[in-house]
């Protein structure tokens, strides 16, 4: 059985350092291979350029994952990015990470909603056609040849094709209400290997913990000694604000997802503009240059159409004067003269370091068909689980190296959850000499 490990300890406090510093030790006659998987190519590099002795390798080529099934069975040490590591499911069925120590640096999302298609028409269209079956202990969907067969003979992709994708890489599985759910990390790639060691803080409310609980495999957390410590002094550091919401049916816009979306009006949203932009040119952050203020809300909120494809901004964004100018780079977005608008769920890097300022618009709940699914209460799990996202987010600005920072917090309950948490430790007190 892997034998499972968190590294639980604070943001910037040097986790991928320690990393590193123990791969600068790594013994070809005494270790087994290592296979690091992080989030960005940025942290690849670092690891590979740090730690030289372990002669770690970087799957290249148009292929990767053809070229990191040879260094796989090369025995080589490996870096990866997370994106590269979930397409490896069947190099895992095939035994080429038995003999690997697997390091993950950042919880990565392990689950996600599938393919939008309703309980019925699941139902209907998938498994009462025998096209798959569910497993009733672990509710993994697998597809029969008869689902293959249809898809040859129509041509046809859309949901159902989607859907056939993901369960024939061993990812889809449907949650409690009948709805399929698609696996981001394949159960095998974190049971295969001989050990895995995930990196992060406050594993209580990341979404991987609560799939391991889910699929009963048992893990340690190592929790940092110094955490009480650090938790004070980042009282001194963080100022919690909040800020005027614009008004819906006489209370104050909801910051859910669904909130922020299509439930919200479209001349709300532009008066939430008008008071950002209040709060920059008349209010506080006046003397603040806008590429050190992060934000966050729903993508479809700040970019006309979301962010993935193209960057043009939304009502509510577009009279601010706050948006700037978006350009790819590298594969990454970049912006000038404008917010950097980060997405909730970033975690893992540091190209917000400078940030003195953030605008936390989210009220953060977990997914609720995901909840019934990992088996976790939507209220008591969905406060940590919060906290979680919120900490990992703000700490990718300069509270991070020690700096302080300005958080705009309007969500209630959002401030509750970050000031408990502000407030949770106290101090270690040191002997008193004789």
């Amino acid at each position: 059985m892997t034998k499972i490990t968190f590294i639980d300890r604070p943001c910037g406090t040097g986790k991928t350092t320690e990393l590193i510093d123990e791969l600068k030790q790594w013994n070809p006659d005494t270790h087994m291979p290592v296979l690091v998987v992080t989030p960005r190519l940025s942290e690849v590099q670092r690891i590979v350029s740090g730690a030289p002795e372990a002669m770690l390798t970087v799957p290249e080529g148009a292929n990767k994952t053809v070229d990191i099934e040879g260094l796989l069975k090369a025995g080589a040490n490996i870096v990866c990015t997370h994106a590269l590591y979930i397409r490896l499911e069947h190099l895992a069925m095939a035994g080429l990470l038995d003999r690997y120590r697997l390091v993950i640096d950042e919880c990565p999302t392990p689950l996600e909603i599938g393919p939008a298609i309703s309980k019925r028409n699941f139902q209907e269209q998938v498994l009462d056609t025998g096209f798959a079956s569910v497993d009733t202990l672990t509710q993994k969907v697998t597809p029969n040849p008869l689902w293959f067969q249809h898809m040859t003979n129509t041509g046809l992709m859309g949901t159902l094709g989607r859907l056939l994708q993901e369960a024939s890489r061993g990812r889809l599985f449907v949650a409690e209400d009948g709805r399929p759910i698609v696996l981001a990390i394949p159960t095998t790639l974190l049971t295969a290997p001989s050990s895995l060691t995930i990196l992060t803080y406050l594993t209580e409310g990341s979404m991987i913990a609560a799939y391991l609980d889910r699929i009963g495999a048992p893990y340690d957390v190592q929790k940092w000694k110094g955490e009480g410590d650090w938790i004070c002094a980042q009282r001194d550091l963080i100022s919690v604000e909040t800020m005027d919401l614009p008004m819906v049916k006489g209370k104050p816009m909801k910051l859910t997802h669904s909130g922020q979306t299509n439930r919200l009006p479209p001349n709300v949203a532009k008066t939430l503009g008008s008071k950002l932009r209040k709060m920059y040119f008349d209010g506080p952050l006046r003397d603040t240059p806008k590429e050190n203020i992060m934000i966050t809300c729903a993508a479809n909120l700040y970019f006309d159409g979301g962010a993935d494809k193209r960057r043009k901004a939304s009502a509510m964004m577009k009279s601010t004067g706050l948006y700037g100018r978006w350009s790819e780079v590298d594969g990454q977005w970049k912006v000038k003269g404008g917010l950097q608008w980060v997405a909730n769920q970033t975690r893992g890097i540091n190209d917000y370091i400078k940030c003195s300022h953030a605008f936390y618009l989210y009220d953060q709940h977990p997914n609720p068909v995901l909840c019934g699914y990992l088996k976790k209460d939507p209220d008591k799990w969905g406060e940590q689980y919060a906290l979680t996202e919120f900490v990992q987010w703000l700490y990718r600005s300069r509270v991070r190296i020690g700096e302080p920072v300005t958080v705009y917090v309007p969500s209630e309950r959002m401030r509750r959850i970050l000031t408990d948490w502000l407030n949770s430790a106290k101090p270690r007190r040191l002997p008193i000499a004789a």
